[in-house]
């Protein structure tokens, strides 16, 4: 198979299939977190919490289509997430103007968040350092995560999309990514969750 020809995203997918055979870590709660959304505004878990449950989406940055389409997802369901009493916040590593030029051009009324250096990505067992000829392959589309994120670890978080309950607790995790994001079960947790 010609790496060359295929998608970043896919070929991280493949990757981390092989470094994570049964799938990702389960964290068991999400720390609280103080994160700037894309105006620069700080953003914090403990007053979502005081609000309700929400929804938090890593994905890999607004270079990722796969990534874009499961937040398109997450925008479709927004107002029936919102309807039970959640809110939903999207967080990649991208810092700078990336994350307020991704919800202005696409669009998107939910939250976008930088996970500066991807700690809480870190906090939760969900970030890695991307491999050598991944990273070549990114390069070569003139994608640039040092800049992009503002650090030259080169770091991503696995794309998963948290259900956390309104003691911080994880309700349930969704690891598929794009149009394949199971936007009903996430409305169906929530729902359950608030009950």
């Amino acid at each position: 198979m010609d790496d060359s020809s295929m998608d970043p995203h896919v070929l991280l997918s493949d990757w981390l299939r092989t470094v994570f055979p049964a799938g990702p870590p389960l964290p068991v709660v999400v720390p609280p977190f103080l994160l700037p959304d894309q105006e620069g505004w700080l953003i914090s878990s403990d007053e979502m919490l005081a609000r309700g449950p929400y929804v938090l989406s890593f994905f890999h940055g607004s270079w990722c289509p796969a990534c874009l389409a499961k937040l398109g997802r997450l925008e479709a369901g927004l107002d029936r997430i919102h309807r039970h009493g959640a809110d939903v916040v999207a967080c990649s590593p991208e810092t700078r103007g990336f994350p307020r030029t991704l919800k202005t051009g696409s669009a998107l009324r939910l939250n976008v968040l930088s996970d500066v250096d991807c700690a809480l990505g870190s906090d939760l067992g969900l970030a890695f350092v991307v491999p050598e000829r991944i990273r070549a392959r990114l390069e070569a589309m003139n994608i640039d995560l040092g800049e992009r994120q503002g650090d030259g670890r080169w770091m991503l978080p696995i794309p998963v999309t948290i259900v956390v309950g309104r003691k911080g607790e994880v309700a349930r995790i969704f690891t598929t990514c794009g149009l394949d994001l199971d936007i009903e079960g996430i409305v169906a947790t929530v729902a359950g969750v608030q009950r």
